[in-house]
C-alpha cells in the first residue's frame, strides 16, 4: 500500500475518532450543561488550566520524537515510557500537595479537592504516551480510533449517571479520569508494544534533543491557550469562565473534528516527506486547500446560527455565551488557515522555530488579554482574535523559509472556498432573521439548510475541480474491496 493510500485511510479513521468523539462528547456536554451550573463548569476550567499546563512535562516530547526519528529500537521505547511514568507520578504527588495553595489563589476553596482528584491524569498520560506514539508512527488510526471512542462512550456513562444522582461538579471530574482510565485500558488492548527495563541515558539525550523544543511548545500553548481562562478566573471568578467555557468548548469541538482530523495524519505523512521539499510542499497546500473547505463554512456558519443554536442546546441561561462563540468561531477561521505550519515546523526537524513562535504568541496574547479582562469575556475573545492575526505572517514565513511555498499560491487556494462560505453563512443568517415568528428548532433546521445549501451550489461553481480533488480523496480511503470495478474491455 503506497504512503498515499495509507494517509487517506488514516485519514479516514482520524474523522471517525475526531468526529465520533466530539459528537458524542458534546452531545454529553449539553446533557451536562442542562444539569450542572456554570460554577461546576467554572471550576473544573479552572482545574484543567494547571492540569493541561502540568500534563505536557509527562512524556518530555518523547511521543512525538518516537513518531520523527527515522528509526526507533526497543530501548529508545523504554527510555521514553518510563521517563513518561517518572516524570507523571512526580507531578501527581506534587499537585496533591500544592492543590490547597492553588485554590487559595483563585479565591475557590472548592478547587482544591477537584485538582486532587484530577491529579490522576498525569499517570494515565504515563502510560499512553508511547503506545499511542507507536500507532500513530505507523499510521494505525484505526486502533487509536477504537481507543478513543470507547473512552469517551465510557466516560459519558459515568458523567451522566453522576449529573443525575446530584453529584454536581465531580460528574465532570468522573468523567475526565473515566476517558484516561479507559483509553488507557484500551490503547493496552490494541498495542502489541510492551515496555522492558531496558532504560538508556544515552538513549534519553537523544531523546531529549528533540523533545525539549516539543515540550516547550506544548507549554507555550497552553499557557497562551488557557491565559485567557486564568486571567477570567482570576479577575472576573468561576461563573464568568463558565460562561466563557461553554463558548470555548463548542468551538474546541468543531475545530477537532474539522481541523484536528487532517492535522493528525499530516505529521508522520509529512515526517516521512522531510528529505523532498517539493513532495511536501505539495502534500502542505493540498491538506490546507481540503481543510479549508470544510472549515471555512462551519466556522462562519456557526457564528450565524448561534443566537439560536446555544439557548437551544443548553438552555437561555447560557445566553452570555452567545458573542464569546461568534468571535471564537472567526478566531477559527483564521487558525484552520494556519494550522499546518506546526507540523511542518516538527516534520523537518525545526521543533525550535516552532517554539521560537509560541513564546511570540504567548508574550502577546498575555499581555492582550490582561489590558482588557475587567471588559468582560468578550472582549477577552477579541484581544486573543487580534493577536492570532497579528502572528500570522510569521508562521508563514517559515514555513516558507523550509519548503519554498508562495504567498500567491498560499493565499489563492483559500479564495474560492472562502467566497462559498461567506455565502453560505449570509444565507443561514438571513434565513435565520426572516424566519423569527417560527420556533426555534425550526428555525435553526431552515438556516442550517439554506446555509448547506448555498454552499454547495457556490462550490459547483467556483471550484467544480476542488469538488472532483475530494472525491478522489474519498476514492483513495474507501476500503479496495468496496470500490466499483472497472468494466472490463
Amino acid at each position: 500500500m503506497s504512503l498515499r493510500e495509507r494517509a487517506a485511510k488514516g485519514l479516514t479513521w482520524s474523522l471517525v475518532e475526531r468526529w465520533g468523539a466530539e459528537l458524542f462528547g458534546l452531545g454529553i456536554f449539553v446533557v451536562l450543561s442542562r444539569q450542572l451550573d456554570p460554577r461546576d463548569f467554572g471550576l473544573v476550567a479552572l482545574a484543567t488550566v494547571v492540569i493541561d499546563f502540568a500534563r505536557r512535562l509527562v512524556d518530555q516530547g518523547f511521543s512525538e520524537a518516537v513518531v520523527q526519528r527515522a528509526e526507533v529500537d526497543q530501548e529508545h521505547l523504554d527510555t521514553a515510557f518510563w521517563t513518561g511514568i517518572v516524570t507523571g507520578s512526580t507531578l501527581a504527588l506534587g499537585l496533591l500537595a500544592l492543590a490547597g495553595p492553588i485554590a487559595g489563589w483563585f479565591g475557590e476553596p472548592d478547587l482544591a479537592p477537584v485538582l486532587r482528584w484530577l491529579s490522576a491524569a498525569f499517570v494515565v498520560r504515563g502510560l499512553s504516551g508511547t503506545q499511542q506514539a507507536l500507532l500513530v508512527r505507523s499510521l494505525r488510526f484505526q486502533q487509536l480510533a477504537m481507543r478513543t471512542l470507547v473512552a469517551e462512550c465510557a466516560a459519558g456513562v459515568v458523567a451522566i449517571t453522576l449529573a443525575l444522582s446530584g453529584f454536581g461538579v465531580w460528574s465532570l471530574v468522573g468523567q475526565a479520569l473515566a476517558s484516561g482510565v479507559f483509553g488507557v485500558l484500551t490503547l493496552w488492548r490494541v498495542s502489541a508494544w510492551r515496555p522492558g527495563f531496558a532504560f538508556r541515558w544515552s538513549h534519553f539525550r537523544e531523546l531529549m534533543s528533540f523533545g525539549a523544543n516539543i515540550v516547550g511548545f506544548k507549554l507555550l500553548n497552553v499557557l497562551a491557550g488557557r491565559m485567557d481562562a486564568f486571567l477570567i478566573g482570576t479577575f472576573l471568578g468561576a461563573v464568568a469562565l463558565g460562561y466563557y467555557s461553554v463558548a470555548g468548548r463548542i468551538l474546541h469541538a468543531i475545530s477537532k473534528i474539522l481541523t484536528g482530523v487532517m492535522n493528525s495524519v499530516a505529521f508522520p505523512v509529512f515526517s516521512r516527506m522531510q528529505g523532498d521539499p517539493e513532495r511536501m510542499r505539495r502534500a502542505f497546500y493540498e491538506a490546507t486547500q481540503l481543510t479549508s473547505l470544510v472549515t471555512l463554512p462551519a466556522f462562519l456558519g456557526a457564528a450565524a446560527i448561534a443566537p439560536d443554536a446555544i439557548p437551544f442546546a443548553f438552555g437561555a441561561q447560557w445566553g452570555p455565551s452567545v458573542p464569546v462563540m461568534q468571535v471564537l468561531a472567526c478566531v477559527g477561521v483564521l487558525s484552520s488557515l494556519m494550522q499546518f505550519n506546526g507540523s511542518v515546523l516538527k516534520a523537518v526537524g525545526k521543533p525550535s522555530w516552532r517554539l521560537g513562535i509560541g513564546m511570540l504568541d504567548t508574550v502577546f496574547t498575555s499581555l492582550a488579554i490582561l489590558a482588557v479582562v475587567r471588559s468582560g469575556i468578550t472582549a477577552v475573545a477579541l484581544a486573543g482574535g487580534a493577536v492570532s492575526l497579528l502572528l500570522c505572517p510569521v508562521g508563514f514565513f517559515a514555513v516558507r523559509r523550509l519548503i519554498g511555498i508562495r504567498a500567491g499560491r498560499y493565499a489563492a487556494q483559500f479564495a474560492r472556498p472562502l467566497a462559498a462560505a461567506l455565502l453560505s453563512a449570509g444565507a443561514a443568517l438571513a434565513v435565520r432573521v426572516l424566519a423569527e415568528p417560527l420556533a426555534l428548532p425550526v428555525r435553526i433546521a431552515l438556516a442550517v439548510g439554506a446555509g448547506a445549501a448555498a454552499y454547495g451550489i457556490g462550490l459547483r461553481l467556483a471550484a467544480p475541480a476542488l469538488l472532483r480533488r475530494c472525491f478522489e480523496l474519498v476514492g483513495d480511503a474507501w476500503p479496495a474491496r468496496l470500490r466499483p470495478r472497472a468494466p472490463e474491455a
